[in-house]
């Protein structure tokens, strides 16, 4: 039997929870961090603060129709959660260096990402920001271009470069 048919055959056989209870514990399992919560807001944060930042938003980029309106929604989210990755960030290394006086923080801050489990921690918080950047800005170009193309101006194709990086050996 493949690792695929035995992982179907146990879901066959799990049940999951049956109470609200038990549901509401486990639909939190996958949220770490929040930085790809499903919902915008996590616990703790002002459900005010993200509708004041999706009205600056709709003001700026000013969106006509759905599709627009959908890929500003998008930008929000993406950007509320780069504002949260950043606060991971820097409340983790304030964690940390909290006895710290300014002078030595930095020193403080190179030696806890260098520790064992924090290091680990803040690479992994610092590429689920480069990925949340990247998805803004491919989104904010998207609309861009749609605007661009509803306003009669000419649209220039997504830039995509493919890039391989390969280790040069000694035998060439």
């Amino acid at each position: 039997m493949t690792k695929g048919e035995s992982n179907r055959k146990n879901a066959i056989r799990s049940t999951g929870p049956k109470t609200p209870e038990g549901k509401a514990i486990v639909s939190g399992n996958a949220l770490k961090h929040g930085a790809y919560s499903q919902a915008v807001i996590v616990k703790g944060e002002d459900p005010a603060a993200i509708a004041t930042l999706r009205a600056e938003m709709l003001e700026s980029l000013r969106p006509v129709g759905l599709l627009e309106e959908v890929l500003v929604d998008r930008l929000s989210a993406l950007f509320w959660r780069l504002q949260r990755a950043g606060r991971a960030e820097r409340e983790g290394l304030m964690l940390n260096n909290s006895s710290s006086s300014d002078p030595d923080r930095m020193a403080s801050a190179f030696h806890a990402i260098a520790t064992p489990g924090i290091g680990e921690c803040m690479e992994r918080l610092q590429r689920y920001e480069g990925q949340l950047e990247r998805s803004f800005f491919r989104v904010l170009h998207e609309l861009e271009r749609i605007q661009a193309r509803r306003k009669g101006e000419a649209v220039i194709p997504p830039v995509v470069a493919d890039v391989s990086i390969h280790g040069v050996g000694s035998g060439g």
